[in-house]
């Protein structure tokens, strides 16, 4: 009988190991799994004795050997016949041995024959074979055809015997194809070896096909289990249960995160699986199987468990506790483990798993270090283990093959499946992969697949870009993105970014100041945001603000001002990346993948201004009171900053969009304002709301100005409303109402209705005297409004006055000239012109009256100041347009 093992690496060692114990002689039950495989077969026990021979070509020398018996052998054919029955069967083919002649067919039956039961086991047989192709001298062995004549001579002798055996390993190989396919790329060169190998195993296979019974490798299965018989005790009845309870617990894990891992975990083999190949992990397998056994110096069986029994031993001397040994679990931080594991790939492999994957400094470890819940379990650097136990063997081929291929890569789902173990949660290896696919240096990443590669990915070139930004290019970019943003919500004027407070105008309109942030809010101590809101709201430049009441502003968080830079950062460098591309010789993969990433990061950093952007400071002081607070408003939702500060602001109402008569009539007494004067001005008034920050904040002055068209809304107009008028002379109010008046005039007063109602009755008193009717003005109506029925009848409202009595006709001359002269306070000069403007010079202004400021400055301690005090004022002087006949220094 002749059996071929075609396999691929160790599997046909172990194979022939089977086969050389069974015929040892020894009872089925010391060989484990014998007893149930002859059960199988009917067959009661394994033969007392089988004679042996064991061939392996790369330990056999074609100038042959010399025996300690002392029988000189030359060829494999006299060192068959000596194995299996020494000198007494060496002798009987000793006749060919010596002329380097194959033996007959009749010659070699008679030898199996004689010392059957017999086993030849041959392995390595191509690597004595091309020992012989195109040798020119002739070696003791034989030649390459003498060879082949043996080899069919051989398999129809074993053919023959009924109790003999030839088993052959050969390599599993797509090399025997035709001639002219000899420039295709060479699979499993390094155990076939070349032309010559190649031209031997063609031959091999051409003879021994003919009367091959092939044995096939063993399935994934049963190579779990070869592996873990080999590296493990046969387990008792604690340790099955031990297996059942912990394949029970992952199987739980799994169908709790269905949607998390790949569909085969659900499959009702699955379960089979993971008892085959406890307790190692069947995903650990697949890959080894799967993906490294392609490599050339990957061995399928003998590969997978010497890279196995040094990663047990590794976890075991570690102490490691897991309950199975998952593609996470392989210590990459060993140095055997790591030098069995490159041993199979090429040099360049070792600065890649120190950079991502391994080390302390490596971008896996970074990343435990610096996100605190993905270093509690470790998240990331099991998570680069699998993905380079899954993509290393490709990438290593694609760089010696040349191969253009697109790169699959290994998918997330399969990633959390050799990562997790029960209670872990797959969301955090999800975060790990993200963050290692955009920090890796070697690390690429394409939606849902991870894979390594031998050069530095375009996210290191994105790393190291987005590092060499100076602060000041993030700010500027920073700014920029928020100044994009052109829309004012409730607000008059919005300051995005203001390098200094003289860039906010002094305005009585509401602004909204957004800080950069240079200037963060923090809610535990003292910050920037804060100091800079005070400084902000007193002054404007080095001028005091006089509309203290108009700023409110936002600040970022500053725990959150780091995040939001660093995204600023990477949308710059993925941006530049693109806009490279052609000088960066960028691949359509790359280029794509800078594409998709420059629009992630755009709206990263619109994600993460969002969530810094959420404290509102609102300036609020009390009456009577010197200092100002803020008071800091956590603000949240969708939108726009200024939509959200405004959704806020109306929701809060720190701001008013409209004032009631009766809200306007409680701050009057709220303020005392009628303790003096029984009325205030209208434009005073609202300018009140602007400058004083004990004052309610509107968006503009007009709001309280408009509070004067509600006074028909009010229903007691002594407790909750006000009185209006044009203007106050003399003793007397100028269009006065208690009603909603036809115009409100600039210099408008708002008047005690006490005082109101006293005038008008005593109008209506005096108008009932002189017997006038309906040409006299009403309780209630304005006061000195123009009767168009009788002219000589007109009050004081700034038009001459015509009297008549005892038919003489007199003409009051009307008023036309103004002048006023006050003294300043020199250290209040500012809010004292301000005031005067406001209250005094504005009523000119208003009507369109043309009017002459004039401002004397006056000392006559000019001798206390210093030479350059001297020349600074000269400078101003005339840079201020003074002319020299304007001032003088004596």
């Amino acid at each position: 009988m002749i059996d071929l093992m075609t396999t691929f690496g160790g599997g046909k060692t172990h194979s022939l190991l089977a086969v050389y114990h069974a015929a040892s002689g020894v009872s089925a039950d010391k060989l484990p799994g014998m007893r149930e495989v002859l059960d199988n077969l009917g067959i009661s026990d394994l033969p007392a004795k089988v004679n042996r021979a064991v061939l392996v070509g790369n330990d056999l020398s074609v100038l042959g050997s010399t025996k300690p018996d002392g029988t000189v052998v030359n060829t494999m054919w006299g060192e068959l016949a000596w194995q299996l029955g020494g000198s007494e069967g060496f002798a009987m083919l000793a006749r060919y041995d010596a002329k380097s002649a194959p033996p007959p067919t009749t010659d070699l039956e008679a030898l199996f024959k004689k010392f059957g039961p017999c086993v030849i086991l041959v392995d390595e047989w191509v690597a004595y074979l091309r020992q012989l192709w195109s040798r020119d001298d002739v070696a003791p062995a034989g030649t390459f055809d003498t060879h082949m004549t043996f080899v069919q001579s051989l398999t129809e002798a074993t053919k023959a015997v009924a109790n003999a055996l030839l088993v052959v390993s050969l390599p599993a190989s797509e090399l025997v194809r035709d001639m002219h396919m000899a420039d295709a790329p060479i699979e499993n060169q390094h155990e076939i070896g070349g032309t010559a190998g190649l031209e031997a195993l063609r031959h091999l296979r051409s003879v021994i096909h003919r009367l091959e019974t092939a044995w096939q490798p063993a399935s994934v299965e049963e190579s779990f289990e070869i592996v873990r018989r080999r590296i493990f005790k046969p387990f008792g009845s604690m340790e099955t249960a031990n297996r059942d309870l912990v394949v029970g617990k992952f199987l739980n894990h799994y169908q709790k995160h269905a949607a998390d891992l790949p569909n085969e975990v659900m499959q009702p083999g699955y379960r089979s699986a993971m008892k085959a190949a406890y307790p190692i992990h069947p995903e650990l397998f697949d890959r080894l199987y799967q993906d490294w056994s392609t490599l050339e110096r990957f061995q399928r069986t003998r590969g997978v468990l010497r890279l196995m029994a040094t990663v047990v031993h590794a976890l075991w001397t570690s102490g490691d506790k897991s309950p199975m040994i998952l593609p996470a679990s392989v210590p990459m931080d060993n140095q055997k483990v790591f030098e069995e594991i490159t041993n199979h790939l090429d040099d360049t492999w070792k600065p890649i798993v120190d950079a991502d994957i391994a080390g302390d400094g490596s971008a896996a470890s970074t990343i435990d270090n610096e996100i605190k819940i993905l270093g509690r379990s470790m998240a990331t650097k099991r998570a680069a283990r699998c993905v380079f136990l899954g993509t290393a063997p490709m990438a290593n081929r694609r760089e010696r093959d040349g191969s253009q291929a697109p790169v699959r890569g290994i998918e997330q789902k399969r990633v959390v499946l050799g990562c997790t173990y029960p209670g872990d949660n797959p969301s955090h290896v999800a975060d790990a992969l993200r963050r290692l696919g955009d920090q890796g240096k070697y690390m690429n990443r394409d939606q849902d697949r991870y894979w390594l590669s031998l050069q530095q990915t375009v996210s290191q070139i994105v790393q190291e870009r987005a590092d060499a930004y100076h602060e000041d290019q993030v700010f500027d970019e920073l700014a920029a993105v928020v100044r994009r943003e052109t829309d004012k919500g409730l607000f008059q004027r919005v300051h995005r970014f203001p390098a200094s407070s003289i860039d906010v105008q002094d305005d009585p309109g509401i602004g909204l100041v957004i800080f950069g942030p240079d200037r963060a809010f923090s809610k535990k101590a003292k910050s920037k945001a804060e100091d800079a809101a005070l400084e902000f709201l007193n002054k404007r430049g080095t001028n005091a603000r006089i509309y203290k009441n108009s700023l409110v502003f936002l600040a970022p968080e500053v725990d959150r001002v780091d995040v939001m830079l660093t995204a600023v950062r990477n949308r710059m460098a993925w941006e530049y990346i693109l806009d490279n591309k052609d000088s960066l010789n960028l691949d359509q993969h790359n280029i794509k993948l800078a594409t998709q990433r420059v629009k992630q990061a755009e709206q990263t950093v619109a994600d993460s201004i969002r969530e810094a952007y959420r404290w509102i400071l609102v300036p609020h002081q009390e009456p009577g009171k010197a200092n100002v607070d803020l008071e800091a408003i956590l603000m949240n939702g969708e939108g726009t900053l200024v939509e959200r500060v405004t959704k806020k602001a109306r929701g809060e109402e720190f701001i008013v969009e409209r004032f009631s008569a009766a809200l306007l009539r409680m701050q009057i007494n709220r303020l005392d304002l009628w303790r003096e004067k029984r009325h205030v001005p209208v434009d005073t008034m609202a300018g009140y709301f602007s400058q004083y920050v004990y004052m309610p904040k509107v968006v503009d002055p007009k709001v309280i100005i408009d509070c004067v068209w509600q006074l028909d809304e009010v229903l007691h107009i002594d407790l909750d409303g006000f009185a209006y008028a044009d203007a106050h002379e003399g003793d007397r109010y100028v269009g006065l109402t208690l009603k909603k008046p036809a115009e409100v005039r600039p210099g408008g007063l708002i008047v005690d209705p006490t005082i109101a109602k006293a005038q008008i009755e005593a109008d209506t008193a005096a108008s009932a005297t002189t017997g006038s009717t309906s040409d006299e003005a009403q309780p209630g109506e304005p006061t000195g409004a123009t009767n168009r029925e009788n002219p000589s009848k007109v009050g004081l409202a700034g038009k001459p006055t015509v009297t008549g009595g005892g038919g003489a006709t007199q003409v009051t001359k009307p008023l036309t000239r103004f002048q006023a002269t006050k003294e300043l306070t020199s250290a209040r000069v500012v809010r004292d012109v301000s005031q005067i403007y406001e209250e005094i010079i504005s009523h000119f202004v208003g009507a369109g009256v043309d009017v002459k400021v004039t401002l004397d400055v006056e000392s006559n301690q000019l001798h206390k100041l210093t030479n350059d005090q001297r020349t600074a004022i000269r400078e101003n002087l005339k840079s201020l347009g003074f002319g020299d006949d304007d001032w003088s220094m004596e």
